[in-house]
């Protein structure tokens, strides 16, 4: 039996399972929005990766945070 897809991950539900404040969750909306804007001109990721964008792109990056050493900074 095929498993069922899950449904698109809301920023909000981002927000809670990273335990991100609101300003990273606005600064990552920000991003987003500019990922979908540019996408189609320059290809930056898989189209049709979009529809679940915070899965996709910002939940399986932000994993990564949880494997870098104290006081490391990541610049995107």
């Amino acid at each position: 039996m095929a498993r069922k897809k899950p449904s698109p991950l809301s920023p909000q539900t981002f927000r809670r399972q990273m335990g991100v404040s609101e300003a990273v969750l606005g600064r990552l909306a920000v991003y987003a929005e500019l990922l979908v804007k540019w996408q189609s001109r320059i290809n930056l990721v898989g189209a049709a990766t979009l529809s679940d964008l915070w899965r996709r792109h910002m939940l399986d990056s932000a994993q990564v945070h949880a494997h870098l050493p104290p006081g490391a900074r990541v610049v995107i």
